[in-house]
């Protein structure tokens, strides 16, 4: 019997559904673009009528139609359409001073389920060619398909790397173009074919790059600028870019130094806006060879660095000076500096040192009764939860373990954690220090002391359970 009573009431329901999607109004367009083909301005507005019909249920009200250009004008229906009945929407083009192919959007937005509908028209006025580049940028008055060519990564034994930029007059006089060699840089080689542009004419500037010219590494940039009609454009020009590796043999790659660092990230804690970060990063060559800095970047202006000694010799030690200026630079900060090393290892190549930690802002001076903020809240407080989430490989598929600890307490920089849950299988997880894998048992109320670099570089604030509720020092007496 319930059965029975359970089909029926599918049976309705779905019954009902349907009745309810025909209701829904639908407007169902014959077409939805529009080809024009060749039209000529002395032609005039040119118009086409985009017909529907409501399919639906309920009636259509047209609200509003969009259009991306001025030069297109939309009438359409304003009376409700009912079901079964048409209506339209009918598009004027005006071509004035508007050679050349063109696609224009309409945009219908009306009460149909389907809303909203968008139709096209296009053509191609005067006969003019359909441009197969899309010209965006623009020098003076010719115009191009971009103003930035990266190379890419090249290697210092590269003597020439092409690539190409494409240009057109979109005016009605020739141009003449001509690089301004005092400002190219001197390891590209720029070629304008043609010299002379005519009018809706296409042409090509053709970069060669010769990285073994570059005296510089890591990402190198330059500008080339054109002189188009005896007038130097200075305002636009075409930036080129590639990031330059150094090339060694298999002698120098077997004989190469090796620079390790005692840390590559330096936390200043907290501090108060106007104060100068100074911190020296220390390294040892630990490699065959001399070991030269060939470049050192920051991400901002705000940091500045030099160098102890270059270059280092195997076996001894160097240093670079990181001064970090806190002046605007407020609250939470992480600074960068790129180093580029003589080093044949990548991960030796190039390394990555930070500089991070918290801004007080200063009181503002026209204001005097703006207090002065205090230092932020710790960011561990006991009783707070941290995750340690480890990935392994078995069997081609990987498996991941999250443990829950809570924070029990701290003692000056360390803290003492204790397992709450786990999420996954795993008996042991793990964290690194000093490049050794410390191990920590999973099983609840297993305790660990760790450094506040540690909890920083290796644990996380959020993991799969972060509602998790742990006892506090009350709950556990009682």
């Amino acid at each position: 019997m319930k059965k029975i009573y359970f089909t029926l009431l599918l049976a309705i329901l779905i019954a009902t559904s349907a009745t309810a999607q025909q209701k829904k109004a639908v407007m169902s367009f014959t077409n939805t673009k529009h080809d024009f083909g060749e039209i000529t301005q002395k032609g005039g507005v040119v118009k086409h009528k985009f017909i529907f019909t409501n399919t639906g249920g309920t009636p259509i009200n047209i609200s509003r139609v969009k259009t991306t250009c001025g030069c297109t004008t939309p009438t359409w229906t304003k009376s409700p359409i009912k079901p079964g009945e048409k209506g339209e929407v009918q598009v004027a083009f005006d071509p004035a001073n508007r050679p050349g192919y063109f696609t224009k959007k309409i945009t219908v937005l009306s009460t149909a389920s389907n809303n909203p509908v968008t139709l096209t028209i296009t053509g191609n006025v005067d006969g003019k060619p359909k441009p197969e580049i899309k010209y965006t940028q623009q020098i003076g008055d010719l115009k191009t398909n971009k103003l930035y060519v990266n190379f890419g990564n090249m290697n210092t034994s590269e003597t020439e790397k092409v690539m190409k930029v494409k240009m057109y007059n979109p005016t009605a006089k020739d141009l003449n173009i001509i690089v301004e060699d005092k400002y190219k840089p001197k390891y590209t080689k720029v070629i304008i074919s043609p010299e002379t542009l005519k009018p809706d004419a296409e042409g090509t500037i053709t970069i060669k790059y010769n990285a073994s010219q570059v005296n510089d590494w890591d990402y190198v940039r330059g500008y080339i600028y054109l002189t188009i009609n005896g007038q130097r454009v200075t305002n636009k020009k075409i930036q080129v870019a590639a990031n330059i590796k150094e090339y060694f043999s298999e002698e120098q790659k077997q004989n190469s130094p090796i620079i390790e660092f005692d840390e590559k990230i330096f936390d200043f804690d907290t501090v108060n806006e106007g104060q100068k970060i100074v911190h020296e990063f220390t390294f040892k060559n630990v490699g065959k060879s001399d070991l030269l800095i060939r470049k050192t970047r920051t991400s901002c202006g705000c940091t500045a660095v030099s160098l102890s000694r270059d270059p280092v010799k195997p076996g001894e030690t160097g240093s670079i000076k990181a001064t970090f200026n806190t002046n605007h630079k407020l609250r939470r900060q992480s600074k960068s500096i790129t180093v580029v090393t003589n080093c044949a290892d990548a991960q030796y190549n190039r390394v990555i040192l930070k500089i991070k930690g918290y801004v007080i802002p200063k009181a503002s001076p026209k204001n005097k009764k703006v207090k002065k903020i205090s230092k932020p809240k710790e960011a561990y407080p006991n009783g707070s939860v941290v995750f340690l989430t480890n990935t392994k490989k078995s069997f081609g598929r990987e498996k991941t373990s999250t443990v829950a600890f809570e924070i029990i307490k701290k003692e000056k920089e360390t803290y003492l954690l204790e397992v709450k849950a786990l999420v996954g299988k795993a008996k042991k997880v793990n964290y690194k220090k000093d490049n050794k894998e410390v191990w920590i048992k999973t099983k609840k109320g297993t305790q660990i002391w760790v450094e506040k670099d540690i909890l920083k570089n290796s644990f996380s604030l959020k993991g799969p359970f972060e509602d998790i509720k742990t006892e506090t020092s009350k709950d556990k007496k009682q």
